[in-house]
């Protein structure tokens, strides 16, 4: 059965930036719907969030996640939020070990 639910709000926020824009580079950007089951026994939304890491907070907590395709309105804005607040970290390059020293071995 498919129910039509409103009056969810999609936030953004500053701290989740990493993770909405892993979600925008993947093959499908998803927007996840948390769920609680209501006093029917039925899944209830209450939540909807476009970070991964959340998502995948609720779902180690035992709560259901839906993933629904991203619609391109939102993907826009939440572009724009991104491009707006996300810096990568810069790389940094690794110290390689100089084995031909003798170390005492």
């Amino acid at each position: 059965e498919d129910y039509l639910w409103s009056g969810l709000k999609v936030r953004l926020h500053k701290d989740e930036v990493e993770s909405y824009y892993y979600n925008l580079l993947s093959p499908n950007p998803s927007l996840f719907v948390v769920t609680v089951v209501n006093e029917q026994g039925m899944a209830e939304p209450y939540q909807v969030t476009a970070s991964f890491d959340e998502a995948s907070a609720h779902i180690e907590t035992e709560g259901d996640v839906e993933a629904l395709a991203m619609p391109p309105e939102l993907y826009q804005w939440i572009e724009r939020f991104v491009i707006a607040h996300y810096a990568p970290a810069p790389r940094t390059k690794r110290k390689r070990l100089d084995w031909s020293e003798d170390h005492g071995h």
